[in-house]
């Protein structure tokens, strides 16, 4: 391993983790450092087929070279490291699994193959290596991994579990694209405890709420529930969240998770003079998405959830449990988020795929609900926004209200509605069956595929790929991208730089798919 990568990978600091959702992402390719999808035969848990590892490939075999394997690159993913294994499959005909064997894992990790210096930080525990006897994604920072109430469900169901915003999460069970379209055609649950919650009230704590987020508090009524952004005093991104009126008085955030301990540092500090508590540790969460969720809940509830608006909420029970129902999601499917005590979630998650066999639930993870979010055009912290970015770039003015007075970063997003964003973030379409991935240049179109060669043509780079896979709703290959906001209009011939190559792709309307929420 180069010493220079090595020595920016132990730079990594504790708190650099996955980020909510964020799976799929920050694919990229290295000059002489790899990340090889592979198999390890062993293993006896059927759903942990692939693993990821690190290594060089001078001891591949040489079909396993070069673009037959799509490598992942260190040097781009200065926050997130995910399993990959399901979306490169939408990539290559032939499963990678079928293409790596397991004995290319000792090659990779043997002196002989690598150096002693390679070898020593994989022994070091700084490289990737297979924790409590199974194969799972790992991070490239050696942290402590949460498990939510769940976690014994997911294992027993079978589930592939990765890091995931510094917990061990479900990244699939039976396969991403089955679980997305059990989603758009019938009724998927999934895990999302590791959500924050923080619950603030007091007379201080509309004021307080006013202070902090971008959207008007003082809007939602008792029972309502409303899309916002904390923000920096630079106009650049904290968190994305949902906010709940409890009570006049009373009000509690859904945060991200992989930014809890962020943002509870940031409305301690800027909402001081209201009461807090972080109640993440005591809360589970269940999503039940899809057309046929609401009769699923409306089963096991003791009142009608019919009449619960969208981004509305009711309290009653569910399965006889106490709970928050919660007419949201992230999937533009109609559908429910059910808030409990953390204690009760399991019993929550068995009941609800226990009464909806007849209808075909299924348990889903996080694969599919990136790819899911990704047709409807959500925002995932991390990739599509963050601190570098301004609301309006990211096409969120919508839940910017100066008008409701002052609040922290106001002055810097008003400074650029006036002349308008520099660039945009807009929906692109591959022209091919090409996959843009996170991180890819996106350019002016050329004639000619490959660039950066001698006397071929040069595409200018006029942005880059925030989030891209295969969207299995629609059929063809999508991302999200920032690019300037000259070249942002809907039907813009561009391109995006894969593996040397510009492939076509196009800007267009936005959500790729429509949405099916019930309004």
């Amino acid at each position: 391993m180069a010493p220079d990568l090595r020595e920016r990978v132990g730079e990594r600091r504790p708190d650099d983790r996955l980020v909510e959702h964020d799976v799929g992402a920050r694919v990229a390719r290295a000059a002489h450092e790899r990340l090889v999808v592979a198999r390890h035969d062993d293993d006896a848990r059927p759903p942990a087929r692939e693993i990821v590892v690190r290594g060089q490939l001078r001891g591949l075999p040489a079909a396993a070279r070069g673009d037959d394997v799509d490598a992942l690159g260190v040097e781009q993913q200065p926050k997130h490291f995910t399993d990959v294994g399901d979306v490169l499959d939408e990539e290559h005909p032939e499963p990678l699994a079928r293409r790596i064997s397991s004995p290319i894992l000792h090659t990779l990790f043997s002196p002989s193959t690598t150096g002693e210096a390679d070898a020593e930080w994989v022994r070091s525990g700084r490289a990737l290596t297979r924790p409590e006897g199974r194969w799972s994604t790992g991070s490239l920072v050696n942290t402590a991994l949460k498990r939510t109430p769940l976690y014994e469900s997911h294992v027993k169901a079978g589930a592939r579990m990765v890091p995931f915003g510094g917990w061990e999460m479900p990244v699939q069970y039976a396969g991403i694209v089955e679980e997305h379209r059990a989603v758009r055609a019938a009724v998927g649950c999934f895990d999302v405890s590791h959500m924050g919650e923080f619950e603030v009230e007091g007379p201080q704590a509309l004021a307080s709420l006013q202070r902090l987020t971008t959207n008007d508090v003082a809007a939602l009524e008792v029972g309502q529930v409303q899309y916002s952004l904390l923000c920096y005093p630079d106009g650049g991104i904290v968190d994305d969240l949902t906010l709940y009126r409890l009570a006049p008085e009373r009000f509690m955030l859904t945060v991200n998770a992989s930014n809890i301990d962020k943002d509870w540092s940031w409305v301690r500090e800027h909402g001081a003079a209201a009461r807090w508590r972080n109640v993440s540790d005591d809360t589970g969460l269940i999503a039940a998405q899809g057309p046929k969720a609401e009769a699923l809940v409306g089963r096991l509830a003791d009142r009608d959830v019919t009449g619960i608006a969208y981004y509305h909420f009711a309290e009653g029970r569910v399965a006889g449990i106490r709970t928050l129902i919660s007419r949201t999601g992230y999937t533009g499917e109609d559908g429910f988020e059910l808030y409990v005590a953390a204690v009760d979630t399991p019993r929550l998650w068995s009941a609800l795929l226990e009464a909806g066999r007849g209808d075909g639930v299924v348990p889903v993870g996080l694969g599919a609900r990136d790819t899911l979010r990704l047709e409807m055009r959500y925002a995932l912290y991390g990739n599509d926004i963050d601190a570098t970015t301004n609301p309006l770039e990211a096409g969120l003015g919508w839940i910017v209200k100066p008008a409701k007075g002052d609040f922290v970063g106001r002055d810097a997003i008003e400074k650029v509605r006036v002349p308008g964003p520099r660039r945009k973030l807009i929906g692109l379409e591959m022209a091919d069956r090409s996959v843009a991935r996170h991180g890819y240049a996106v350019t002016t179109p050329v004639a000619s595929p490959t660039v950066g060669r001698e006397g071929a043509p040069t595409a200018n780079t006029i942005g880059i790929v925030t989030s891209g896979s295969y969207g299995p709703s629609v059929e063809r290959s999508i991302a999200m991208a920032y690019v300037a906001s000259a070249q942002a209009a809907v039907g813009t011939e561009l391109g995006v730089e894969i593996r040397g190559q510009v492939r076509p792709a196009r800007v267009v309307k936005t959500p790729f798919h429509p949405s099916r929420v019930k309004k």
